[in-house]
């Protein structure tokens, strides 16, 4: 994959689920490297829920496996799970790679609203949508999944909670009380 553009988050409001879209670059028809990774958190400095895209997970597998290339498109093609968490296992190398292509800002009630629709949606629903349009030379190739969010639901709620609390919140107050069970994840 040469590029992920043109991100957009959304809620269906058929349904209310959000809905992650893409527009993605390929190098040419015998490029596989197709899958990416959106992760969802919440940044500081400034306080905000960020969406993040990483691409290019053959280079980050091959990096952390030292496998050949055959071997690696044999478990992108057949073991997509397999392959996604042979590319996760450097978490410094996903963030230095990993591309900020949306904020919402916490700093206003509707921001702040904003933000808890696509986190509640999320919790609620136990997916998110993601939509991807594949450009290959003059070549386009539309792509629909439903990702699964129940495995993400404790992080989710944690930054429920923090958006929740945008107006006052400090880090260390917030750490010390979940540790004191203050706030129920």
């Amino acid at each position: 994959m040469k590029s992920i553009n043109n991100v957009k988050l959304g809620i269906n409001p058929k349904d209310m689920v959000v809905v992650v879209s893409a527009d993605v670059d390929m190098h040419d028809k015998d490029d596989k490297d197709d899958l990416y990774l959106v992760m969802f958190n919440i940044m500081d400095d400034p306080l905000r829920l960020s969406l993040f895209t990483i691409g290019g997970l053959y280079d980050l597998v091959k990096k952390n496996t030292n496998m050949g290339k055959g071997q690696i498109v044999e478990i992108m093609t057949n073991n997509p799970e397999k392959y996604i968490q042979l590319a996760l296992q450097d978490t410094e190398e996903l963030g230095n790679r990993g591309q900020e292509n949306i904020k919402i800002n916490l700093d206003s009630p509707k921001n702040a609203t904003k933000a808890r629709m696509v986190i509640t949606s999320m919790i609620e629903k136990k997916i998110y949508r993601q939509k991807s349009t594949y450009h290959i030379g003059e070549e386009i190739i539309e792509k629909e999944q439903e990702v699964d969010t129940e495995p993400l639901i404790p992080q989710l709620k944690m930054m429920l909670e923090i958006v929740k609390r945008w107006e006052t919140f400090n880090a260390e107050q917030f750490q010390q009380d979940i540790e004191s069970g203050k706030i129920k994840i």
